[in-house]
């Protein structure tokens, strides 16, 4: 039996250390974070402003600003069909990134200004996720949106979706 089916890890982040090297010296973001999410569970990263959490996310998913770079550690991902991939090891242009994000993993930003176009439904906007790292229909990446927006207890979903 393998790491991750003793305890059916789905992510697992060792070692983490992310920097930014800038002309004034090197900012280091992100020293030695270790953390775990096994199937079922839900993690929530705690801190003050600036410690990390974000930059934490954003490596996860392999979507740092330059200069920003990881300098060490693992980030394992189980993905759905059953392969395990260090995505701290593969480049940014990698294709498989493109793949992992939204299918494997995704992240909902902070500032939902910034996130959604008001001009646009959220089923819309939603739908174009889906339907970018999927091979669905509209009608069936719609039931999608749907679904999830009632998994995740937005009253009305098959209403709100439209708005």
């Amino acid at each position: 039996m393998g790491y991750f089916d003793e305890k059916e890890i789905l992510l697992n982040v060792h070692d983490l250390h992310v920097s930014f090297p800038l002309t004034e010296g090197t900012v280091r973001a992100v020293t030695g974070v270790d953390l775990q999410v096994c199937r079922g569970e839900v993690l929530g990263l705690v801190g003050e402003s600036g410690c990390g959490k974000s930059v934490t996310a954003q490596s996860i998913m392999r979507i740092i600003d330059e200069p920003g770079r990881i300098e060490k550690g693992s980030i394992e991902l189980l993905c759905s069909d059953g392969s395990v991939v260090d995505v701290a090891s593969l480049k940014p242009n990698d294709p498989r990134l493109r793949q992992i994000r939204g299918a494997e993993v995704s992240m909902i930003f902070q500032e939902p200004m910034s996130s959604f176009a008001p001009v646009y439904t959220i089923g819309k906007q939603l739908m174009e996720a889906v339907m970018a790292h999927t091979d669905v229909s509209k009608r069936e990446a719609k039931e999608i949106v749907v679904d999830l927006l009632d998994r995740v207890g937005i009253p009305k979903a098959a209403k709100r979706v439209d708005e």
